[in-house]
């Protein structure tokens, strides 16, 4: 991925990618010239001694200045974890749709990272992904859910 200059759009969600292979993947992609969409949801990305990981896609926020829409949502990224993403986000101003639903985190309607230590257990079953047809306004929702869901996903792409 390092010197893919045709990759535009990369799905890896439910891979059990652990943090080892998230630290490689955020890696890879601080000098990517080429990727917009990135979504590695339902794996275990966070897993990491030291949380490597999250230093790994801390850096990538810094430097990569492509990725413009990223779902990191269900990681299991820890409280120091999700501190370490905010600082590397704090530094990025390319990425315009971030979901991090179920790591104990959200997204305020400004675009910040905002870490939810009292996250409810019913907000863990409400999630949204990266629609697959990547238009804007395209989601299909449920309208049972729609004010619901915009308490836990600020997403400025998908809403």
């Amino acid at each position: 991925m390092k010197l893919n200059l045709n990759l535009k759009v990369l799905l890896f969600h439910w891979n059990k990618i652990r943090g080892k292979g998230g630290s490689l993947i955020a890696k890879s992609l601080i000098n990517n010239r080429s990727l917009i969409v990135l979504d590695g949801s339902f794996n275990s990305l966070g897993l990491s001694l030291n949380n490597k990981s999250a230093h790994e896609f801390k850096n990538m926020f810094i430097e990569n200045r492509t990725l413009i829409h990223l779902d990191l949502s269900y990681n299991s990224f820890s409280e120091s974890a999700l501190k370490i993403l905010k600082e590397g986000l704090k530094e990025n101003h390319t990425i315009l749709g971030l979901h991090l639903q179920g790591n104990k985190a959200f997204i305020d309607s400004k675009g910040f990272l905002n870490l939810n230590k009292d996250e409810s257990p019913s907000s863990m079953h409400i999630f949204s992904r990266i629609p697959l047809n990547l238009q804007r306004g395209m989601r299909k929702e449920n309208p049972y859910l729609k004010e619901e869901m915009k308490n836990f996903d600020n997403c400025w792409i998908c809403e």
